[in-house]
This record gives C-alpha cells, structure tokens and sequence, in this order.
C-alpha cells in the first residue's frame, strides 16, 4: 500500500461512488416519473400521471409526517403503519388537522395541499 497511493484512493472513490449511486436507486421510490424518464407511450403517460400529481403532497409527507411514519408509510419506531389504512380521506384531514393521541396537530396545512396529502396518504 505504501507504493500504491493512488490505486488505493482510486479504489476508494470508486467504493464511494457505488454507495452513494445504491443510496441515491434505493432512497428514490418514484425515480421513474421525471421528465427525463417520459416516453410518448400513452400506457406509461397513464401510469406515470398519479405520481406525478402527488409531486408536492410526497414533499410534505416528507417534512411532516415521515420521521415517525416512515418514508412509505410503513411506521417508525413505535409510531403507527398507515399504509393500506381504511381510514377516509376526510378522516386522514381531519387527524391531520387537530392531531390524534401523541400525533401533533397540522393545521398549517391548508387546501388544497390538505387534500392532496390525504389523498397521498390513502394510496400509500
């Protein structure tokens, strides 16, 4: 190794850029949707829209309410699963609005973002 300098920090970049490309596939659920990703395949259009339309509620799920729910909704550390809930988008509004049990209150977050992350949620 004392010879190799570079080989050695040639090699460790290379490590490096394989984490941070593994990070980067495994941390983005919905890398498929960007505009750089869009065919003119009207089956994929279809498809791609519904992700397309919760651009801005999954941004606030992520400030919000995925450090005790999780990033899919599956639950953090004690804090509860909503996935496949069977909740009502009005009930989720609701909860999001005055909080429920130890969950805090929402309220900043206002129409039509409120609906929209409710209905985000739903089809977790």
């Amino acid at each position: 190794m004392k010879n190799r300098p570079i080989i050695f920090i040639g090699s460790l970049l290379i490590i490096a850029l394989v984490v941070i490309v593994v990070f980067i596939i495994q941390t983005n659920p919905f890398g498929d949707v960007g505009p750089a990703h869009r065919h003119d395949h009207p089956e994929q259009q279809q498809q791609q829209e519904p992700h397309m339309e919760f651009g801005e509620a999954m941004t606030v799920y992520g400030q919000a309410c995925a450090s005790c729910h999780g990033k899919f909704g599956e639950g953090v550390a004690g804090f509860p699963s909503i996935q496949n809930t069977s909740l009502t988008v009005d009930e989720i509004k609701k909860i999001i609005r005055e909080g429920k049990g130890n969950m805090p209150s929402f309220n900043q977050i206002e129409e039509p973002m409120l609906t929209r992350l409710a209905d985000f949620i739903k089809k977790l």
